[in-house]
């Protein structure tokens, strides 16, 4: 006698069917991640701005003083690279502009005024301030409340120029070689004040102050 129907010994199936996912799900799903990636992306970049402008303050430093000589008043402002043991000087008056540079690395001096001439000389260690007195002085200045400058021990620096250009500009260093590019590159040699006569000579004055400190280049084509 049977004891169940047929029926009975009948598994039911299992259910394979699944709901779809929605267009919306999957589109809050492709936004989630688009934000993830992009919130990655500006830690990312926040993160090489500041290590880059946290090395750039260790490495080079801007100053901008205003000081004026007999009358006639100057804004000079300077930046110290130490990484590559530069300093250069952007001086302009009413009247005329000049970069300096103080390439201690190379061990030259270069100069470029608003024409289209540029003159280099050797550098004195025993003249030329050090990079961190340069910063130190521009430091103390800037720490003052009157930003302004006046020389109190004034240096006279006297040089003739060399008729021929310089031949070999690898040993004038990267920065004086960019800032005179699209110029020539004349060497000047330092000569006595009473050995040079400005009336016969057509000469130009420079002046580069730092702090208490006033260096005045007379650059004389005679």
């Amino acid at each position: 006698m049977e004891t169940g129907s047929k029926s009975d010994l009948v598994e039911t199936p299992p259910d394979y069917s699944f709901s779809p996912k929605t267009w919306s799900d999957r589109k809050r799903k492709t936004v989630i991640i688009y934000i993830v990636v992009v919130v990655l992306a500006l830690i990312a970049v926040a993160a090489i701005l500041i290590g880059v402008k946290m090395t750039q303050d260790h490495t080079e430093k801007i100053f901008q003083i205003t000081h004026t000589e007999n009358g006639i008043e100057t804004q000079e402002t300077a930046t110290i690279n130490k990484r590559d043991g530069v300093a250069t000087f952007y001086v302009t008056t009413t009247n005329s502009s000049a970069t300096v540079v103080y390439d201690f690395t190379n061990g030259v001096i270069g100069i470029k005024n608003n024409s289209s001439v540029c003159y280099v000389t050797k550098m004195d260690p025993s003249k030329a301030p050090s990079l961190d007195s340069i910063s130190q002085k521009y430091q103390e200045l800037q720490a003052s409340s009157s930003g302004s400058s006046s020389a109190q021990n004034p240096q006279n620096t006297y040089y003739s120029i060399q008729r021929e250009p310089v031949a070999d500009r690898s040993v004038l260093g990267t920065t004086i070689n960019v800032l005179c590019s699209n110029n020539p590159i004349y060497w000047m040699q330092e000569t006595s004040g009473a050995s040079t006569s400005r009336a016969a000579c057509l000469c130009y004055i420079y002046t580069i102050c730092y702090f208490d400190t006033c260096a005045y280049y007379w650059v004389c084509d005679c």
